[in-house]
């Protein structure tokens, strides 16, 4: 045994020994309460050759490790406590703990990235998870049972399980369980969790710091202020004899034949009195239960709202199309890139644009009532370099130009076909079609050349929210010289968004767009490089 371990450890016993490694438990001589797990790996051929330096990167609870010809020595820390589903069924959680406890599960997750799909896989396992006093840790307890190579997939599921003890099922949770392939590392998991259970509460009226929007303060118009308003709590009528039935019933105190003998009864008398009291409303009474049904019904019907937007300048105002002599409340909210830049809650707003883009704009209002319309949603393109009004005679240089035509582009799939109807801009854009079972989409820009820091952009639209997994590769002859792969989920249907990223390289002659999703329509629109020929 390392001498490092018999001077600093006391082995307890063997927890495990088989032909890949063996797990000793021990606790620390220095600290008795302190647990430890020793784990000897043996090197066999299928293991990587680095596997040493990753598990050194990797282990959160690593407190020693070491190396020989034949095994590899690590010795981490154990955690006690209560297991991931003891602690969830032992009080009430709620849903912004759930989540806060998932992202620091998947920040655990996260540190494994370097190690082979063998060891994440154990790692990520729920069984790994252990709460004490509140807190969650992963205990890293690695037993190896094979070393066949696995997908990506099976890491998937793992994390799926997870996620699913702590939240309700939805269409992410689902893609995790199922294996999907649009995940290919932990962070692409961690980033699309972090957009979809986005818990910050910020409003940004407080504090606007964004390179999008700048907010113009608007002059306050004292007439719009409205007055405090009185709560008014729905005083609730329980039936007092139903309660203690149920009550006593349940604790033993009523006998279920009685109860049911007693419950005949009441049907029995009430079989007579409920036909006349029914007569009695339809002849009496129904004008005025006509009337409560349609004023109940409008009050709860949502109704529809929209706004005016008229250029300020370099700035942009926009309006609530509302009454002026009613009150309402407002709820603007700002989009770009699928992120939310600002949300303000006045009739009027002000709003300067620094970036040239795509924005996604919605207002719903409340009235008096407490009743709120329908959302309005208008989706809104800014062109820095915008034509100058006073220009009468636009020339032929100012007109749109088809920016895909800036590409030697190639089809390298069957469902790919030019929309003249549905672009961006310009006449046309791409429509991908993976509908029927179809599942990838590929096209390669020919006979580019990219050099240096180079920055790669394209819009994008999906008939639905199902995940898009868009992979970048650029090639020079049949040597791969980068390869960039993005998990996009929309944040709505059937609009256009951007993609963009920045990246160093050189000797790129060929760059091949992969698209992967299912059962849904995509377009694409508007390629850019900085750099190309």
């Amino acid at each position: 045994m390392d001498t490092f371990i018999k001077e600093n450890y006391n082995i307890i016993e063997t927890y495990e020994k088989n032909q890949y490694n063996e797990i000793q438990m021990g606790t620390k001589i220095s600290d008795t309460e302190s647990i430890v797990v020793v784990n000897i790996i043996n090197k066999i051929e299928s293991l990587e050759n680095d596997l040493k330096i990753n598990l050194e990167n990797s282990l959160q609870n690593l407190l020693y490790i070491s190396e020989d010809e034949n095994t590899i020595t690590f010795v981490t820390e154990y955690h006690e406590g209560i297991t991931l589903e003891d602690y969830l069924q032992s009080m009430e959680i709620s849903k912004n703990t759930r989540i806060e406890i998932a992202k620091k599960y998947l920040n655990y997750c996260s540190q494994y990235n370097s190690l082979n799909n063998t060891f994440k896989k154990i790692l990520v396992d729920h069984k790994q998870i252990n709460i004490d006093n509140g807190e969650l840790y992963l205990n890293e307890l690695i037993m190896l049972s094979n070393l066949d190579e696995i997908q990506f997939t099976e890491v998937t599921k793992e994390i799926g399980k997870v996620l699913h003890l702590l939240l309700e099922e939805d269409e992410f949770i689902e893609t995790l369980l199922n294996g999907s392939f649009f995940y290919h590392s932990v962070d692409e998991i961690v980033n699309i969790f972090n957009t979809h259970y986005n818990t910050d509460e910020t409003h940004y009226f407080d504090n606007i710091d964004n390179d999008d929007l700048t907010l113009i303060p608007m002059p306050i118009d004292n007439n719009l202020e409205t007055e405090n308003k009185e709560n008014i709590e729905e005083e609730i009528i329980t039936d007092s004899d139903s309660d203690s039935e149920i009550e006593l019933s349940s604790l033993g105190f009523i006998d279920d034949k009685e109860l049911d003998e007693e419950k005949e009864e009441k049907k029995e008398k009430n079989k007579f009195l409920i036909p006349a009291i029914i007569i009695f409303f339809l002849l009496i009474g129904g004008f005025f239960l006509k009337n409560i049904n349609l004023n109940n019904t409008n009050s709860e019907k949502e109704f529809k709202t929209s706004f005016v937007k008229e250029k300020v300048g370099k700035n942009f105002k926009f309006t609530a199309n509302t009454k002026d002599n009613t009150n309402y409340n407002y709820e603007w909210t700002f989009f770009s890139k699928g992120e939310e830049l600002a949300a303000f809650d006045e009739k009027s707003i002000m709003i300067g644009f620094k970036n040239e883009g795509t924005y996604i704009i919605t207002l719903r209002i409340q009235d008096e009532k407490g009743n709120w319309s329908d959302t309005y949603t208008e989706e809104f393109y800014y062109a820095i370099n915008e034509m100058n009004p006073l220009d009468e005679n636009p020339t032929e240089s100012a007109s749109v130009s088809e920016k895909l035509e800036n590409f030697t582009i190639s089809y390298e799939s069957d469902n790919i076909i030019d929309d003249y109807e549905d672009k961006k801009s310009g006449s046309k854009s791409l429509k991908f079609d993976f509908t029927g079972g179809l599942k990838n989409g590929e096209i390669a820009l020919k006979d580019i050349l990219m050099k240096h820091d180079v920055s790669i952009s394209l819009y994008i639209k999906s008939d639905s929210r199902n995940p898009i997994n868009l992979t970048f590769k650029g090639m020079n002859g049949d040597t791969e010289q980068f390869v960039k792969t993005i998990t996009h989920i929309p944040s709505l249907e059937n609009t256009w968004e951007m993609i963009s990223f920045n990246l160093n390289t050189s000797n790129v002659e060929n760059l091949i767009i992969s698209i992967q999703t299912e059962d849904s329509t995509i377009w694409i629109d508007d390629i850019a490089i900085d750099a190309y020929k």
